[in-house]
């Protein structure tokens, strides 16, 4: 793809061939699930530490960090293709979503994390959807662009104060999507349920397992 044609695509931002859209227009992940004996043997690293992993063919890149950092992904999601490809499995950029952030904004971000999703996916990447909510207002959005059935990841790190919020997006989550396996980065709080992994949080940095389903 020639300079101009690549900067009328980040204009665009068209979803790829053969994915479709939700409510918002929001794009719509395909459906991946990692094969149980798979997950059972699975490392972790996170965006941040990636060229440093040697075994990138049994571990999975979680994208949980600051949006200044991760907005690289959106701004130019095609030059990282090299660096993630050889990976067993990418989650989406954990682009934010706070009570205290306007709708509008969180809407934009989950839409950023759904098209990277699908152009990834596009790209022969195993990639599954980061998932974050606010409050109920946003459950409209926030759970749009993922294939029932799917894996999808979700942090509890940050959310330990608001149990109550967090467990309602979760349930409601878990309504919507009906994910086949919920990964989990931080610990786990009181009242989930599913098909959960949980990852402890420097699961992401050593890459060792220290969770487990």
């Amino acid at each position: 793809m020639n300079n101009n044609k690549y900067r009328n695509f980040l204009v665009a931002r068209e979803c790829p061939d053969g994915f479709g859209k939700s409510i918002m227009g929001i794009p719509r992940m395909r459906k991946i699930n990692i094969p149980n004996e798979v997950i059972n043997s699975l490392k972790y690293a996170s965006y941040s530490n990636m060229s440093s992993v040697k075994d990138k063919a049994s571990t999975m890149l979680t994208g949980f960090q600051f949006d200044y950092t991760i907005n690289r992904y959106w701004n130019d999601p095609l030059r990282y293709i090299k660096y993630i490809k050889d990976f067993l499995c990418v989650a989406t950029p954990d682009f934010s979503a706070y009570t205290n952030m306007d709708e509008i904004e969180i809407a934009h971000n989950v839409y950023k994390n759904r098209w990277i999703g699908c152009w990834w996916q596009s790209l022969d990447i195993n990639c599954i959807p980061t998932i974050s909510w606010a409050n109920e207002d946003t459950y409209k959005y926030c759970f749009a662009g993922v294939e029932k059935g799917s894996d999808v990841i979700i942090s509890t790190i940050s959310n330990s104060n608001s149990k109550d919020n967090f467990l309602k997006g979760y349930n409601k989550m878990l309504e919507v999507i009906e994910p086949k396996t919920i990964f989990v980065k931080g610990n786990l709080i009181d009242g989930m349920v599913g098909n959960i992994v949980n990852i402890k949080f420097k699961d992401t940095f050593s890459q060792r397992i220290i969770g487990g389903k």
